[in-house]
């Protein structure tokens, strides 16, 4: 909501990226410290009761015994991990570089480039750790993992680019992209509390919605009239049945977690 905010006058220019950025800065710092209780809550031996204090006991000595204390020197750590930055800058200027080409090749805006083949590939590595997490039953780090990505797509990226060069909103994503992007986000919540599980055919229907999205982008770039025709479809009646479907979820997950029949983590 404050990047479509912000992004009202058609940019989002140096000012906007110092308020992304700070509250991105104090969002983390409020993390630290809410993790750091967590945890002192955890150890704390009168508190074993409570089930996340247990849990995440267990998440930290199962990740100090797989990660920490292992053999390998620190050194080639660190060697890894400059060697993989290193690639990374690489990486992404091809990636910026082929993505214009592509864009101008096939007589397409450089927006739709950027939802699509871009934002495709720069999120695989976030799929293949979510799914990887949720096999293995790490729930939290794969819900983590998609919601610190969007936080630090939006605050960070944004953020410190708008402030080294200021960067133009077009009409269509004021429009379309970044309101379909908040609706999305406002469906997860009645999801969420339903059990506080995100069930399977509930996240075909996210999928669903993401292969609508670009189909639509499909038929813009196209230019032959037919993603009027196709927003229409979407906005009379996929997406209101969808809207009255999720708010009957969310109300009875709401009523069921405030009358104690549905319980976090369940």
């Amino acid at each position: 909501a404050a990047v479509l905010l912000l992004g009202l006058d058609g940019r989002i220019g140096r000012v906007d990226g110092v308020i992304l950025t700070v509250t991105l800065v104090s969002y983390i710092t409020w993390l630290v410290a809410a993790s750091r209780r967590e945890a002192a809550s955890a150890a704390d031996e009168d508190h074993d009761d409570i089930p996340d204090a247990v849990e995440l006991a267990d998440e930290y000595a199962e990740g100090l015994s797989a990660e920490v204390l292992r053999s390998e020197p620190v050194w080639r750590d660190l060697l890894l991990l400059v060697a993989g930055l290193g690639l990374l800058v690489v990486g992404a200027q091809a990636l910026v570089g082929a993505a214009t080409d592509i864009a101008t090749a096939l007589g397409v805006s450089e927006l739709v480039i950027g939802l699509t083949v871009v934002a495709v590939g720069t999120s695989l590595p976030e799929i293949a750790t979510s799914v990887i997490a949720a096999a293995r039953g790490q729930r939290d780090l794969a819900v983590g993992n998609a919601i610190g990505s969007n936080l630090f797509n939006l605050m960070a990226v944004l953020g410190i680019s708008s402030i080294i060069t200021p960067i133009g909103v077009s009409d269509g994503a004021l429009a379309f992209d970044l309101p379909f992007m908040l609706a999305v986000a406002v469906a997860c919540l009645p999801m969420f509390v339903n059990g506080f599980v995100l069930k399977r055919w509930e996240g075909a229907v996210f999928l669903a919605y993401y292969v609508a999205y670009l189909v639509w982008l499909g038929l813009k770039a196209a230019e032959n009239g037919l993603e009027s025709t196709f927003s229409t479809a979407m906005l009379g009646f996929v997406i209101p049945i969808t809207a009255l479907t999720l708010a009957v979820i969310g109300w009875r997950g709401w009523r069921g977690w405030r009358d104690g029949t549905i319980v976090p983590h369940a």
